[in-house]
């Protein structure tokens, strides 16, 4: 990120897996960074850094983020657990989350001129190609979770060089009570419990750690 400390950055999804990781690492490196969630603030961060807050309520969330006036719009927000964006029921909450909401923020960034930094996921890509895949490569989403998310990045791009997007595979570990990825097998390897694993994927993840850091 080519900031410098004291940029006001504001980070969507402050209460999930990469999102509290962004907002810890930003405040540690001097960041006037405050974190947007619809969970109460942690102990461990700071009131003035947390606003608890329905992000799908576009009137007070356009009233919250003018009032910040952020220089950096860090959206982390997502519904990350792919299989529950699925069914018909899910998929209009979803919509709204990845696309509704990251259009709405993408016209408060250029209203405030700021920049705009979104994680998307590897999973716009259909996983056909042989080799690594590399960002001029076109999408071919599989499920209604990298649908969303593709149409989100197409709000961003609407911002051009104020946009940044991320499509990432990202490895961390919850806080709010259920198992990531990672959690999930190494307590079956701790437990001595049967996996059913994939056999015939290949990604190159980073933890959320490396991701904040970087």
């Amino acid at each position: 990120m080519s900031t410098a400390p004291q940029t006001r950055v504001v980070v969507t999804g402050a209460g999930g897996m990469a999102g509290r990781v962004f907002l810890e690492t930003l405040l540690a490196r001097g960041f006037d960074a405050i974190g947007l969630s619809s969970q109460a603030r942690p102990a461990e961060i700071p009131e003035g850094n947390w606003r608890t807050v329905d992000l799908l309520n576009d009137e007070n969330l356009k009233r919250l983020i003018l009032d910040l006036k952020p220089e950096v719009i860090l959206h982390a927000a997502s519904s990350v657990f792919v299989n529950e964006c699925e069914p018909e029921m899910a998929r209009p909450a979803i919509y709204k989350l990845h696309v509704h909401l990251t259009a709405n923020l993408a016209a408060l960034a250029a209203q405030l001129n700021a920049q705009m930094i979104y994680i998307s996921t590897e999973s716009v890509y259909d996983g056909t190609k042989t080799g690594l895949y590399n960002e001029t490569d076109a999408p071919c989403p599989l499920n209604y979770y990298a649908q969303t998310k593709l149409e989100g990045e197409f709000e961003v791009q609407k911002l051009a060089t104020k946009g940044l997007i991320l499509r990432t595979n990202i490895l961390g570990w919850r806080r709010d009570g259920r198992q990531s990825l990672l959690e999930w097998t190494l307590a079956g390897l701790q437990n001595k419990e049967r996996r059913t694993m994939l056999t015939d994927v290949t990604f190159t993840p980073i933890t959320t750690y490396q991701l904040a850091d970087d």
